[in-house]
């Protein structure tokens, strides 16, 4: 009898033990499944909070930048008119800008999540700025520009009709989210006309510091090869140039730009680079209507670009349907904050 209950005992053990031992397999397999399903839970949650903060961070901005439209305008009203009149023929007569401008202008930053296109006009740079970073804001004074402005998934265009190109304001730091949250700044053809110190002010509080990076870059009258027609018109239209522009008609060599160097021109010492174009009779006679000075004379009563004088550009040209390869001479600055925090 004895021997018969310890072998029944010894069974009931053995069976209990690999229950338990079962149990404990399943239990544990339930808790990595468990553990699995909290974690993918936690990321969902994360993922859902970051679009929310990301579209709330978008709808913060848009209202601090309406809300800036009360602000005077470092640009001036007289001059966002001008653009928005001549908005037709700027976005259809402008160059290009190269693609290896920018790769050069986002390897020059430490991170490529936000750019600000200053005085984006019709997103010509803004376009190109995307290529490289995951947000970009762009900003104009002139609404009809921003209508001919080309979509991008990336870009964000806003309206500042009144608080100009730069806002400054300390909401549009916040907006931005925060000093030191840029990556890089860019204005095309555009920082003549702006309040310059306040704008620099702005620039220096958003870029990061360090590897944030600002550029601003134009072109003039001069393009090869047609440089001699280009600057006898000019001629004609210095009477009503402002005097901001006389800054880009001399490639940027007078602008004021208080930041480090980067090896891509320096204040006093712009970089020259070229941008290549197919241009047509139309297109040139297009150019030179978007010219500012050109819509300030019609405003006075003065055409500029008559029929006799643009009979004259035919025949310098070559014939109406003649197309030429021409090479724009651009001009470009680019720099960081300084280190110091030395600025005028």
């Amino acid at each position: 009898m004895g021997y018969l209950w310890r072998v029944r005992l010894s069974s009931f053990l053995a069976g209990t033990a690999s229950a338990s031992a079962a149990g404990f397999f399943f239990l544990y397999k339930d808790h990595l499944l468990a553990r699995a399903a909290i974690a993918r839970q936690v990321e969902n949650i994360k993922e859902t909070s970051e679009k929310h903060y990301e579209a709330l961070n978008q709808r913060i901005l848009a209202y601090h930048i309406l809300r800036n439209q009360s602000v005077k305008s470092p640009i001036g009203g007289q001059m966002a008119g001008l653009f928005t009149r001549q908005a037709a023929e700027y976005a259809a007569a402008r160059p290009v800008y190269p693609k290896d401008l920018f790769a050069k202008l986002a390897s020059l930053t430490a991170h490529h999540r936000v750019a600000w296109d200053v005085g984006t006009g019709n997103g010509q740079a803004a376009i190109g700025v995307a290529e490289h970073y995951d947000r970009v804001v762009a900003t104009d004074v002139s609404l009809e520009q921003l209508r001919r402005a080309v979509p991008h998934p990336k870009i964000q265009y806003f309206h500042t009709p009144d608080a100009g190109a730069t806002p400054a304001d300390d909401g549009l730091v916040e907006a931005f989210g925060g000093e030191g949250s840029v990556d890089l700044i860019t204005v095309a053809e555009a920082a003549h006309w702006f309040d310059l110190p306040a704008f620099y002010g702005v620039a220096r509080r958003l870029l990061r510091n360090p590897g944030g990076a600002i550029a601003v870059w134009g072109y003039n009258y001069r393009v090869s090869p047609v440089e001699d027609i280009m600057a006898r018109f000019l001629h004609t239209t210095l009477p009503y140039w402002d005097s901001r522009a006389r800054l880009v008609i001399d490639g940027y060599r007078d602008l004021p730009f208080p930041f480090d160097g980067v090896g891509l021109g320096k204040e006093g010492e712009p970089v020259e680079f070229d941008m290549d174009h197919e241009m047509s009779f139309p297109g040139l006679v297009g150019m030179l209507r978007s010219w500012s000075a050109v819509a300030t004379a019609r405003q006075r009563g003065v055409e500029l670009l008559d029929e006799s004088v643009v009979r004259r550009l035919e025949e310098e040209w070559g014939g109406a349907s003649l197309v030429r390869k021409v090479t724009f001479k651009a001009f470009l600055l680019a720099g960081s904050v300084r280190a110091d925090g030395d600025h005028p």
